[in-house]
């Protein structure tokens, strides 16, 4: 807690222009941890408003929150400057176990996400390599984030693209060893920046992905056409790196 220090509460005003006239004054208020950050314009807090004390309020309780007990208030509009105690109150105490809440919240989420980055990167190394039940891991998760609406994960998304990138990359690299027909061709029907498909004639039958534009441009044009089942890449390759 940093009951020695003072935290540095700046006030400023000017009038702001709301339909043509010079009519609205406004306050700014920012908050600073500590004189080197006012020196720096580093604004920890900054907030305005037509009510002056009602913003001088916000940054006192953001300053309470931050642990500060003190506070100079520097009044530019007025040139006054004051010393206060930042007091405690139910209110103030409502407020900080609110945030610590928050912080709490913000932490595990961001745990969660570490190890989300951790599982799905196991997977896009596995990957260079495939097998069978990587492969299958791999779709039976990207079925949850292809599309849009209701219950897509767009953070799984993300996670998942270098793993889905890895297979790619190593069943293009198989096919060109193995003498497999392959191309390049476009998805008329696809309007996110995946219209580029990689289509890749099996021994099993047909697969193909999605990639970026600037994927694969060393690639020929395919010469065929889609097969029409959805569901055969994922069925295939897991058949095919099961042997």
């Amino acid at each position: 807690m940093n009951n020695a220090r003072e935290a540095i509460i700046t006030v400023t005003g000017e009038y702001e222009d709301t339909r043509g006239c010079l009519d609205l004054y406004t306050y700014y208020v920012s908050l600073y941890e500590s004189q080197e950050a006012h020196d720096d314009y580093d604004d920890a807090h900054v907030t305005s408003g037509s009510r002056k004390w009602d913003e001088i309020r916000d940054a006192l309780d953001t300053a309470y929150i931050q642990g500060f007990r003190r506070a100079v208030i520097r009044d530019y509009d007025t040139e006054a400057e004051r010393h206060v105690r930042i007091g405690d109150s139910p209110r103030r105490r409502g407020l900080l176990a609110a945030h610590e809440e928050t912080e709490r919240n913000r932490k595990r989420v961001n745990r969660n996400f570490r190890w989300r980055q951790r599982r799905w990167h196991r997977l896009a190394e596995r990957l260079r390599e495939p097998d069978s039940q990587s492969i299958s891991r791999l779709f039976r998760n990207w079925k949850r984030v292809t599309g849009y609406g209701p219950g897509r994960d767009g953070s799984l998304r993300d996670l998942l693209a270098p793993a889905k990138a890895a297979l790619v990359n190593a069943v293009v690299i198989h096919a060109q060893r193995d003498g497999w027909q392959l191309g390049i061709a476009q998805d008329s029907l696809v309007r996110n920046g995946y219209s580029r498909v990689v289509y890749i004639d099996m021994p099993l039958g047909q697969v193909s992905f999605h990639v970026r534009p600037t994927e694969y441009e060393h690639l020929p044009v395919y010469q065929g056409e889609w097969s029409g089942d959805s569901g055969a890449t994922a069925r295939i390759l897991t058949q095919l790196y099961a042997q």
